[in-house]
């Protein structure tokens, strides 16, 4: 449909410009995700009507509820979160679904790949441990995410940007939906 072809290269188009900016700066600007978001939702509306709209919003909302908890724990930058609720307005509810599992995907496999380029395959284990550990006792004494967060920040793996696993699932799922 029109609406998938011009929103799904907008899509590509933004998320390959956050990528460029977390890479080079380990941001990704609201200037670029706020736009974003405004024209996925307008340009929903103005192509497939009420019910594209409707989908629009709902991609944004899980967009950007999908990573909300892990940015509360530390574990990922808020332009990351807000780069979703942009895509998820872009390509709507399903598609949103796909793009977040792909870049997820996408994460996992450079960081699998960069433990083992780098041998720091017992680093992970421990950080992977200490992670889970910290967030059930978190869970279970009721108590604020502190422990985990400074898990996650002192005995990360090391940076991967994110939005660059986000560009690369947004194509992947671009591909997907094209066959």
């Amino acid at each position: 449909s029109r609406l998938l072809n011009i929103l799904s290269v907008l899509a590509v188009a933004v998320s390959a410009a956050a990528a460029w900016t977390d890479i080079r700066t380990r941001r990704i600007p609201n200037v670029l995700t706020l736009p974003a978001a405004i024209l996925g939702l307008t340009l929903s509306w103005i192509l497939c009507g009420g019910e594209g709209f409707r989908l629009s919003c709902i991609g944004f909302g899980f967009g950007l509820g999908i990573f909300f908890v892990p940015w509360l724990l530390g574990g990922m930058g808020g332009g990351d979160v807000k780069l979703m609720a942009a895509l998820g307005a872009m390509v709507g509810f399903p598609m949103i679904i796909w793009v977040a599992t792909l870049s997820c995907v996408t994460a996992l496999l450079i960081a699998i790949v960069k433990v083992i380029w780098t041998g720091r395959l017992g680093q992970l284990a421990m950080s992977t441990w200490l992670v889970v550990r910290y967030g059930i006792l978190m869970i279970l004494l009721r108590r604020p995410g502190d422990e985990i967060r400074d898990v996650t920040r002192h005995l990360a793996i090391g940076y991967v940007p994110f939005g660059l696993s986000i560009a690369i699932g947004t194509i992947w799922a671009g591909g997907v939906a094209w066959m």
